[in-house]
């Protein structure tokens, strides 16, 4: 087995098993492989997905007491890395120091060596996602002062001033990758996708000069209506966003930033709004959730998630109120 590379001087060894711990509190991560490690410290399970272009990993923390972890690099590529719940640690990066809470992520050039300083026992979550260049760089080229920072910075380094406040939509789009039930086929064209999503949002959020709103021409404004309409003429069919940016015949990033400049949100999520609004209706009008799920392109969960995203409550829980 293939080991993470990972270790805790104050243990000799980790030794790896391919189960994860016994009172798991995370998430299984679907067609990721599984690495656990238990000791006196408490228990270290990393899950790795490997993609063409990139690798997940999901790593969750059960520490009885304070724990020193270090973790070794990698030149190539880039890695945005997330701390999703947990105390605040102290980290040690390239001779970098970063203190980080939950909800903070930052972006480094290849995937450097760090020490990692837990201070208190308990649980943390951490999520990471490294990109080849074939992956990022097309989307680099609508970042310049980004694809110059990442030229100018060393490997294996933080890069500067890049540590930032996940929002929403970001932590949103790694619990969709924890949470992928697709089959087995269609989950590395997902993985990828979301894993492109957060580092294109990332570079957004981050972004001074706002590039999401940049010059568009009237053909591709008119090809931005007409993915629209194509959406909303038959919401029970599903388009990946590859798809969508094939059939408008403008690149996957540019796709993006047009689509989400024009209607104020991705594809995907102006589907899931339109499918919302749909199935709304046929509530209203008394149809069953199951029923009014499948007129809309769903299964039952899906629109009762949808359904409590937006309200709060589920719509068995709303009907009991009225």
């Amino acid at each position: 087995m293939i080991r993470p590379k990972l270790s805790i001087p104050s243990c000799e060894m980790l030794h790896w098993s391919g189960e994860l711990p016994e009172n798991f509190t995370g998430k299984r991560l679907p067609g990721g492989k599984v690495y656990t490690a238990t000791g006196d410290f408490g228990w270290i399970c990393v899950q790795i997905y490997n993609g063409r272009s990139f690798c997940i990993q999901y790593t969750v923390i059960s520490a009885d007491h304070p724990l020193h972890i270090q973790t070794g690099s990698s030149a190539s590529g880039l890695s945005l890395s997330a701390h999703i719940i947990g105390d605040n640690i102290a980290a040690e990066i390239k001779q970098v120091n970063i203190n980080s809470r939950a909800m903070d992520w930052y972006l480094c050039k290849g995937i450097p060596a760090s020490t990692i300083n837990i201070k208190k026992k308990g649980a943390y979550e951490f999520f990471s996602c490294w990109y080849t260049p074939m992956l990022y760089s097309g989307l680099l080229s609508y970042f310049p002062d980004y694809q110059r920072m990442v030229t100018a910075t060393d490997p294996c380094s933080i890069m500067p001033d890049m540590i930032n406040r996940m929002n929403n939509e970001a932590r949103e789009n790694i619990e969709q990758i924890l949470r992928c039930e697709y089959r087995q086929d269609w989950r590395l064209p997902y993985y990828e996708s979301k894993a492109e999503d957060l580092l294109f949002l990332y570079f957004t959020l981050k972004s001074k000069n706002n590039n999401v709103n940049e010059a568009y021409n009237q053909a591709e404004a008119e090809k931005m209506h007409a993915i629209a309409a194509l959406i909303t003429g038959d919401i029970t069919k599903h388009y990946t966003i590859p798809e969508l940016s094939k059939i408008a015949g403008i690149n996957t990033n540019k796709f993006k930033i047009l689509f989400k400049q024009f209607y104020g949100k991705g594809s995907l999520e102006y589907l899931a709004e339109k499918r919302l609004n749909k199935a709304l209706e046929l509530l209203d009008k008394g149809e069953m959730v199951k029923y009014a799920a499948i007129e809309v392109g769903w299964r039952p969960a899906d629109l009762i998630n949808a359904y409590k995203k937006r309200f709060g409550i589920t719509p068995t829980q709303s009907k009991k109120k009225r």
